[in-house]
């Protein structure tokens, strides 16, 4: 055992650092697997809104040649749209287009009309009123510094077409192309549906998800949980920005996009592994015009690891636990097992000594007999003979039924045919079974039946329960000899309806130990006093009583001392009592 205990500790320690290395590798790939998944959705979210804007801009003339006008820039514009829709460009993204022409000193603002490929002027909308303020602010040069956040309309997007100055100085703005996307479509279609496709699971989707303007986080443009009040913010296990497109000189403060890289630069750096997932690399938040962050529906990848842990620290602890136990049951029972073969290896000893005695008693007086030690006419000295043998006959009988009943009791057989009977007549014949032993230790019987008890009956195997009783009171005989006194009452106990029949058989003896009284009604034990003092018996008796009330629906219990007594031992055996149809059975017995 002490072995397997260290085994077993020695073995939850493994498990455990084992089990801690295996939750830090699934918190990487947990983490690694999110970090993909959310390039994925930034890719397939940017790209296709990259190649329309691309699709639909003009690219910045050469610097020798004049600045095409506004119409030519128009028409140019309806070439690039109609060949973009009849190439199948795919699904169109935007709600509007338009154009933010300079005119003078303010810029007019013409829409595109996808269904007849045509551009119209309109007053410029409510809601892109920030973005015309910060336009006007750079046509008058007053533009200073970092462009602010749209906070008011988020999805709008500017593409500036370059010409040169007229004095061949750096290119200047001479107008601009805007992108209103369709945040309708984006949050009810676009985005729930490339969540699901690179973060979704069997389950649905793990993650809680927050789409924020970069520049003003408190501006929430999607929200995988509207029921979500509380931000992700800082909580995030992951971010990774969206719009994280180039030409867009809102995100670079209005100076032109760079030019193609020299011929003789040097070649850029190789791509990492992580980011040769797609045609384009993974967005960057610093240049992105929106924040995706993602959560953990747990709280976090980190408390979602910890709860995995804590349950595989637990499913091992049972399992461990479990092995202790059985372990423990087996050797438990095991040694429960020797015990008991050490009892009965002790009840085949004391069975071969009970059975040895009385028969050479009974031999001994038959070899007297017949070899004429008993004189022919000496009729006294042969009826002692045959009263020996008749006593000792009788022993051999009384330990034959002993053992007979204790193996009908093991096959289930512990009780006959249940039948009324009245207690008080159950008592006096028990009493007068056991009258010789009690006489022979010497001992005197007091009975005591209440009057209540005198009428009660109860149902049962009377033959049986006349064993019980007559087994307790010659064992009270045997032990509680020196007592000189034997006691056996009967009384009504319990409340109306459930009535008990309570019989206690006592004694004045030495008593019985507290040690002992545990295990005194299991089959084969004998007491110290037992074999101290050599008395004969079979260990079988204690036990055959509890199973014959017991299987009476009763119960059998121990007092050593007895209540209001110094010394001895007081059994007290309960039975239910028949309440009803007394008279019938009385009329019946009779």
């Amino acid at each position: 055992m002490s072995v397997l205990v260290l085994s077993s500790v020695a073995l939850a320690v493994l498990e455990f650092r084992s089990i801690l290395r295996v939750s830090q590798a699934e918190g990487e790939r947990v983490r690694r697997q999110l970090r993909v998944g959310l390039d994925r959705v930034s890719r397939d979210f940017t790209d296709p809104i990259e190649r329309a804007t691309r699709a639909l801009g003009l690219p910045e003339p050469p610097r020798d040649q004049p600045a095409p006008t506004a119409a030519e820039r128009e028409a140019e514009y309806l070439r690039r749209y109609l060949a973009w829709r009849d190439s199948g460009g795919g699904e169109w993204p935007f709600a509007r287009v338009a154009r933010a022409i300079r005119s003078g000193g303010t810029l007019e603002l013409r829409e595109l009309d996808p269904g007849s490929a045509s551009y119209r002027t309109i007053n410029w909308p409510t809601e892109w009123e920030e973005l015309r303020r910060q336009l006007e602010a750079r046509v008058s040069g007053k533009a200073e510094g970092r462009p602010r956040p749209m906070r008011q309309s988020p999805g709008l997007l500017e593409l500036p077409c370059f010409g040169p100055e007229p004095d061949g100085s750096r290119p200047r703005e001479l107008e601009w192309l805007i992108f209103e996307l369709d945040l309708a479509v984006i949050r009810s279609t676009t985005l729930p549906e490339l969540l699901r496709r690179h973060l979704g699971d069997s389950d649905g989707l793990p993650y809680s998800v927050d789409v924020v303007l970069r520049d003003a986080p408190e501006v929430a443009i999607f929200r995988s949980d509207p029921s979500r009040t509380q931000p992700i913010g800082a909580s995030a296990d992951a971010t990774v920005g969206l719009l994280d497109i180039s030409p867009f000189s809102f995100r670079r403060g209005g100076r032109p996009p760079r030019r193609d890289r020299p011929p003789d630069a040097a070649p850029p750096p190789p791509a990492r592994d992580d980011e040769r997932s797609g045609p384009r690399r993974p967005a960057e938040e610093g240049r992105a015009l929106w924040v995706l962050a993602a959560r953990h529906q747990a709280g976090s990848i980190e408390e979602l690891i910890r709860q995995s842990r804590i349950r595989n620290i637990v499913l091992i602890s049972t399992l461990l636990l479990l092995m202790l136990t059985t372990v423990g049951a087996l050797v438990w029972f095991t040694r429960r097992a020797q015990q008991l073969a050490a009892m009965q290896m002790e009840f085949v000893a004391s069975i071969s000594h009970e059975l040895r005695t009385p028969l050479t008693v009974i031999r001994t007086a038959a070899h007297n007999l017949v070899t004429g030690v008993v004189r022919h006419g000496n009729t006294a000295q042969a009826e002692r003979y045959g009263q020996i043998i008749q006593n000792q006959t009788g022993k051999l009988v009384e330990m034959v039924e002993q053992v007979l009943r204790f193996a009908n009791s093991e096959a289930g057989r512990s009780v006959g045919r249940m039948e009324p009977f009245p207690v008080e007549g159950l008592l006096s014949a028990a009493a007068e079974s056991a009258a010789s032993a009690i006489t022979a230790a010497e001992c005197r019987l007091e009975t005591a039946i209440s009057p209540a008890a005198e009428l009660a009956w109860i149902r049962g195997d009377y033959v049986s329960l006349e064993h019980a009783l007559v087994n307790l009171l010659t064992n009270a005989a045997k032990y509680g000899s020196s007592g000189g006194w034997i006691g056996l009452a009967a009384e009504m106990v319990g409340p109306a309806g459930s009535e008990m029949i309570e019989i206690r058989v006592a004694d004045r003896g030495p008593g019985v130990s507290p040690a002992e009284a545990k295990q005194i009604f299991e089959p084969f034990y004998r007491g110290r006093l037992a074999l101290e003092d050599q008395i004969h018996g079979t260990g079988l008796g204690l036990s055959l009583v509890k199973r014959i009330v017991e299987a009476h629906a009763g119960t059998i219990t121990l007092h050593s001392p007895p209540v209001n007594a110094a010394t001895g031992a007081e059994f007290a055996i309960r039975l239910p009592a028949v309440t009803e149809g007394m008279d019938e059975f009385a009329n019946s017995a009779g």
